[in-house]
């Protein structure tokens, strides 16, 4: 059975900074199981699971405690975001969408071509990508950013990528068909998600920190999924995009955000920075 959720704009509660559309595409299910079955489409996750999908104790998982420290810029970070989209400013935009694909063991692996400037990262992310399970129907999402997940939950991996691309070039995957090269400019592995405290800490050897997303936090950490919908609960941050305009630049480590995109240039206290975490009042 194969289900289609439309994208809807959600107000949530982990704050990105560049124009991510947060959606659950289509899934394939077990009627059964409610197992995700072969990747030939683009999926959501059935939900994330502690000690599945990062550690039990992974930042994704842990509650605000009522009586958690507010910022001392508290109200004018709020104010600001409302008063922003009373305005009219969209949080989330039409023009962007990210496909979480799940693939089966049985998929065959390809290399990615890393298009980077030379250095320690782009080496320790070319060995990383030289063999991604890739769907034959594999694409990233929107053009502006043309972003994708690919995990495999069979063997805990996990790949993000940034401006997926086709090369142009044929190459060979490992079950010997020559297929399309694709290539990325920045993003990231767990070779074992379930060690992942849900954000993209800095890897050795290059001391990095990789992924995708400009705060370095796992997308899957904070996405709404078809299981999320199916159970009527989101156990779990939800990501909130926000205008670049309306973030905070200068701020560059603020758990759980690992850094931030720093340009163009935004200072203010009433500014959000990545990382940030909102507690919405009941009945939003």
């Amino acid at each position: 059975m194969t289900v289609s959720i439309g994208r809807r704009e959600l107000l949530a509660a982990l704050v990105g900074a560049a124009a991510w559309r947060l959606a659950a595409r289509a899934q394939q299910a077990d009627d059964a199981s409610d197992r995700v079955s072969a990747s030939t489409t683009a999926n959501s996750l059935l939900t994330i699971s502690p000690g599945r999908e990062f550690t039990s104790n992974a930042w994704c998982y842990q509650r605000l405690a009522p009586n958690a420290e507010l910022d001392p810029n508290s109200a004018l970070i709020t104010n600001r975001l409302v008063s922003d989209m009373r305005a009219g400013q969209s949080v989330l935009y039409d023009s962007m969408g990210m496909p979480i694909w799940i693939v089966d063991p049985g998929v065959p692996t390809v290399p990615v071509k890393v298009i980077a400037d030379p250095g320690p990262w782009t080496d320790q992310l070319t060995s990383q990508f030289a063999a991604v399970p890739l769907p034959a129907n594999f694409l990233p999402g929107a053009p502006t950013d043309s972003e994708a997940v690919v995990y495999q939950p069979s063997t805990h991996k996990l790949w993000e990528g940034w401006i997926w691309e086709k090369t142009g070039a044929r190459v060979l995957n490992s079950a010997g068909q020559l297929v399309d090269e694709w290539s990325v400019r920045w993003g990231g592995h767990e070779s074992d998600v379930r060690g992942s405290d849900g954000t993209w800490a800095p890897q050795p050897p290059s001391g990095i920190n990789p992924g995708m997303v400009a705060a370095g936090i796992h997308w899957i950490s904070f996405s709404i999924t078809l299981g999320d919908l199916k159970q009527q609960a989101i156990n779990h941050p939800v990501g909130l995009v926000i205008p670049i305009g309306t973030r905070r630049s200068d701020v560059w480590n603020h758990p759980p955000a690992w850094r931030t995109d720093g340009y163009p240039p935004n200072v203010g206290p009433d500014l959000t920075p990545e990382g940030a975490i909102f507690r919405l009042s009941v009945g939003i």
